[in-house]
């Protein structure tokens, strides 16, 4: 704003000084109106014109972006109080400016409105002669033209004071006055503004002394009429509207705080300028010179006021191969190029910087090409299976547009993966939020399981995994000003095992709900216990959680001490829950493999094909790492009485924390465990805990 305003005075000021330098002598005054007035819109209009200037930077391949998460927090600026109340000063002054000028003018204009009123009129042609009691100098309003009634009565007023206000009346110069009245209200504190008006007052001035002497008046009478309507002390000291033009043109003066402030010479000084131009004259060369001058003021102004900015275009710098190698590339090429389409990850990373630019893992894609680079990752696994599997990242920068984010959330959205984390500068997720479309179906569906009763609630998994999605995308403000998360009953611990080394049973030992009959027929007409089979459906939602849980840490490399306990015991209790299944329960899930590829023999005693009365020999690589891999999983930690304390003992043993379906991390457990009055811990499905009361 500041910046607009200086460049917006420093043209007119530019403008006014070569109007007042070179232009103002010149007999060409029609130009010289139009030439004022657009002066302000030229100040105006420069500024807000911008150059852009496109730069074309070329990179590299072999260098590949690296973006480094910003983690430190925003530094906040303790601003001292004068620098936060100066604003509102600056703004209330200015306000209360503005409020008084908007008085002034609304008193100027009815007090003209209320002499065209209350007094008499006599209509000659299109001019209207109103005759006033006051003593006032004849001025001109539009087409009304007030005179004393005394002197236009007794005929004392020259012809010549006729013309000179009529040609104001024709001309319409009082439309320029009401624009610069306007424009003087809002730049009330700009004393260009003020100058302007006073080279455009006298301007009007000009045009009607011109107008007159071409009617075939005397210059030298005319002259003199002038300088005795300035200089009489009756029409000296006579009333001269500030929206009207008056025969005696005085300088424009500002009234404030008690003081007057006068823009231009004074009223002698500027009849004795009428009389110079009345006597001067200039040749149509000098004028059509001096118009020239405008085309390389104007184009300086454009150069030096306008705002200039640079793009840059990124593009990949192309290497072009020696001969000697070249074929041998497209050899390799083309054995490789099958095994190039398709791309197994656990994780995809799409970097955003602040030109919108996309970085998909190592990879530079155009956002509209986004949507089938995806589609060479994971080609073995069904939009589902993503779903459960994959974990997406987007990465942005402080610039980073909020529109393309939105749209590559929408593509990895449609992609199907399971999690999308948004990580910059400023969390960039709190800011993006949910989607106004995605907030309107998560209401709707939590509305809608919320009017079911907590006890018999049954919420399917396809309407549960969107619920989960859009909640998790929300920020605190959509959280609070969304539905409450339908939450379901927990489902029940499963059966304990003895702690007895592991076989496989013989025959699925989970009984059928009592809705099916042994041909695998259903009949929910007939089930008393709906409930069985709503915990079994449960059961296998957490089944599938943990094993996404299990495979996202099993391909992790330099796992953590704390990590190979974890999937050590994660497999165990996946293969115990596995073998409970029944076998249509076993069709909705995948079979748990060992961390690492055993030997033949052991994978059939595992899988229960083959019993052997031989101790199965464990290979060296699985001795250390995953020597308990065939035993009952670890205990949990004893109970502590301070609970904060115990979830960190549970955290440390590599405890997987639940809260009703939903998964939290370490810390996100101990703050709800903190603000929690009485939580309830639930190690009975150890790993798994379950919390409530929180």
């Amino acid at each position: 704003m500041w910046i607009y305003l200086l460049k917006f005075s420093a043209c007119l000021a530019i403008l006014l000084l070569f109007y007042k330098l070179v232009l103002e002598k010149v007999h060409f005054h029609h130009f010289k109106r139009y030439y004022l007035l657009s002066a302000f819109i030229i100040s105006l209009s420069i500024p807000l014109i911008t150059f852009t200037h496109y730069v074309t930077v070329t990179l590299e391949p072999a260098q590949i972006p690296t973006y480094i998460e910003q983690t430190r927090g925003n530094l906040i600026e303790n601003k001292t109080d004068i620098a936060q109340i100066l604003p509102i000063i600056l703004w209330g002054i200015y306000i209360l400016g503005v409020f008084i000028f908007v008085l002034k003018f609304l008193g100027n204009l009815r007090s003209l409105l209320k002499n065209i009123k209350n007094n008499p009129k006599l209509i000659s042609g299109r001019i209207h002669h109103v005759l006033l009691q006051e003593l006032i100098v004849p001025h001109t309003f539009f087409s009304y033209i007030f005179f004393n009634r005394k002197d236009y009565e007794t005929q004392k007023i020259p012809q010549e004071v006729f013309w000179h206000e009529e040609t104001h009346a024709q001309q319409k110069h009082s439309l320029d006055i009401l624009l610069l009245e306007l424009l003087q209200i809002v730049l009330w504190f700009h004393p260009l503004v003020y100058w302007a008006k006073h080279l455009v007052k006298l301007n009007h001035e000009f045009l009607a002394d011109q107008a007159v002497l071409k009617k075939g008046a005397s210059v030298p009478d005319y002259q003199n009429m002038v300088l005795a309507f300035s200089s009489s002390d009756s029409y000296r000291n006579a009333v001269a509207p500030p929206l009207a033009n008056a025969i005696h043109y005085s300088p424009t003066r500002l009234k404030l705080f008690g003081k007057t402030f006068v823009f231009g010479p004074s009223i002698f000084g500027q009849v004795k300028k009428r009389i110079v131009i009345m006597k001067s004259q200039t040749s149509k060369k000098a004028i059509w010179l001096k118009s020239l001058l405008l085309i390389p003021l104007i184009t300086l102004l454009l150069y030096s006021f306008s705002t200039k900015e640079i793009l840059e275009i990124q593009e990949l710098e192309t290497l072009t191969p020696k001969p000697d190698y070249q074929q041998g590339i497209m050899e390799q090429e083309n054995i490789n190029e099958s095994s190039n389409q398709n791309i197994p990850t656990q994780e995809i990373s799409v970097s955003i910087n602040k030109y919108g630019q996309l970085l998909v893992n190592v990879d530079l894609v155009k956002l509209e090409d986004l949507k089938s680079h995806l589609l060479k990752y994971n080609q073995g696994l069904t939009k589902e299976q993503r779903e459960q599997r994959i974990r997406a990242i987007i990465r942005v920068e402080k610039k980073t547009p909020k529109n393309i984010i939105k749209k590559v959330d929408a593509i990895l959205l449609d992609y199907g993966v399971a999690t999308i984390d948004i990580k910059g500068p400023k969390k960039s997720q709190n800011t993006v939020g949910a989607s106004q479309r995605e907030i309107n179906k998560f209401n709707a569906l939590a509305k809608k399981y919320n009017a079911q009763p907590q006890e018999t609630r049954v919420i399917p998994l396809k309407d549960l995994k969107t619920l989960e999605t859009i909640y998790s995308r929300m920020n605190n403000k959509q959280k609070q000003q969304a539905q409450p998360f339908p939450e379901c009953l927990p489902p029940p611990p499963p059966a304990p095992v003895p702690a007895k080394k592991l076989e496989a049973p013989k025959t699925p030992t989970a009984p059928l709900p009592p809705s099916q009959t042994s041909n695998g027929e259903t009949k929910n007409q007939r089930d008393p216990q709906k409930k069985v089979v709503r915990h079994r459906l449960i059961l296998i939602k957490d089944y599938n959680k943990m094993y996404g849980v299990y495979e996202g840490l099993k391909q992790k490399e330099n796992k953590t001490k704390n990590e190979k306990n974890t999937l050590i015991t994660l497999f165990s209790h996946l293969k115990k829950s596995y073998a409970n299944m029944t076998v249509e329960e076993k069709k909705l899930v995948h079979q748990p493999y060992p961390p690492s590829s055993p030997k033949t023999s052991l994978n059939k005693t595992i899988n229960g094909h083959k019993e052997s009365n031989e101790k199965p020999k464990i290979p060296k690589e699985l001795a250390a790492p995953y020597g308990n891999l065939y035993t009952v999983p670890q205990p949990p930690p004893q109970p502590n009485e301070d609970p904060v304390k115990y979830i960190k003992e549970l955290a440390e043993k590599g405890a997987i924390f639940y809260m009703g379906p939903h998964q939290y991390k370490t810390d996100e457990v101990i703050e709800l465990v903190k603000k929690s009055k009485d939580p309830s811990i639930d190690v009975s499905d150890y790993p798994i805990v379950r919390l409530g009361g929180c």
